[in-house]
């Protein structure tokens, strides 16, 4: 299946975070490292940070899957979680540097899938399992290490973490207090991604408050209320990966026409090549750019 046009990004995360920090701080917000949110309590219009000499107007919790902002105000908490293991390699060059590599494999990552991807400096290798399961990422480099070949790439950082799969929380606001990202669940329950979602839900949530506070807008969750996402099909795909069907069905069912539009619906937004091979629009894309290097090659 090719969807041409449509691409994945990856990042150096920690790179992007000191980015995003640095372009906070120059359009005027304070940040405070080594800080925990212990509670805050509402004073004269408000809020009054416990351990802090700090007050806000407005609380926007964007602090992750297990929110402490949630916690203390009552509001709704992620209770279905993924787990994932990680691990990165240098100098991987069996992986393809052009593809996303994915198994769906209920053997090695029950509840949802494996992956393999080159990096800006690094190809990250891992897997994430189901709610109750336990992953056994291991396993999985042995299965697939004839192919791969990670004896001969260099490890150099492991990773695990948590993330939530069961959709937006309820409720994910009260009055002057919100809700963003994962800690609102605002993540895909099939496909796990978050990151779009945090940067639109992010972005909009700072809208509205500011609408709010400086313009006498209306209450920042009526105006987002009607935006926020169902995830209404995406929970019956994480029903259906929760079951952990046999290898032998998913290999059945991977390659029909109904898979192929699921695919091209959920995790291409509709786009696709219609029947056109990856090796075809290679052909297409030096012909158009002038890159007969990559014409020979493909066609060889």
């Amino acid at each position: 299946f090719c969807a041409p046009g449509y691409f994945f990004l990856t990042t150096d995360t920690a790179a992007v975070l000191r980015w995003l920090a640095s372009e906070a701080m120059r359009a005027g917000a304070h940040i405070l490292y080594r800080s925990r949110f212990e509670g805050a309590s509402r004073q004269d219009g408000l809020f009054r940070f416990a351990g802090l000499n700090l007050a806000s107007r407005y609380i926007l919790g964007a602090d992750g899957g297990h929110s402490a902002v949630a916690k203390h105000f009552g509001l709704g908490r992620n209770t279905a979680f993924l787990t994932g293991l990680e691990v990165e390699y240098q100098n991987l060059y069996a992986a393809d540097p052009r593809f996303l590599h994915c198994f769906i494999d209920s053997h090695h990552a029950p509840g949802y899938l494996a992956w393999i991807v080159p990096g800006p400096h690094v190809t990250q290798v891992g897997l994430a399992v189901g709610p109750g399961r336990r992953p056994h990422l291991k396993r999985f480099l042995t299965a697939t290490n004839e192919r791969f070949r990670y004896s001969e790439a260099t490890p150099l950082e492991r990773r695990a973490g948590r993330i939530p799969c069961g959709g937006l929380v309820t409720p994910w606001a009260m009055p002057g207090v919100m809700l963003v990202g994962d800690a609102a669940g605002q993540v895909s329950p099939a496909t796990a991604g978050g990151i779009r979602l945090a940067f639109r839900f992010g972005r909009r949530a700072a809208q509205a408050i500011a609408d709010h506070l400086q313009s006498l807008g209306p209450p920042p969750e009526v105006a987002m209320a009607a935006e926020m996402p169902n995830f209404t099909i995406k929970k019956v795909m994480r029903f259906a990966l929760d079951c952990a069907p046999p290898n032998s069905l998913i290999n059945l069912v991977i390659g029909t026409r109904a898979m192929q539009h699921v695919a091209r619906h959920i995790y291409f937004h509709r786009r696709g090549g219609h029947g056109l091979s990856i090796a075809e629009f290679e052909r297409q894309l030096a012909a158009v750019s002038g890159d007969t290097t990559l014409a020979k090659a493909t066609i060889s």
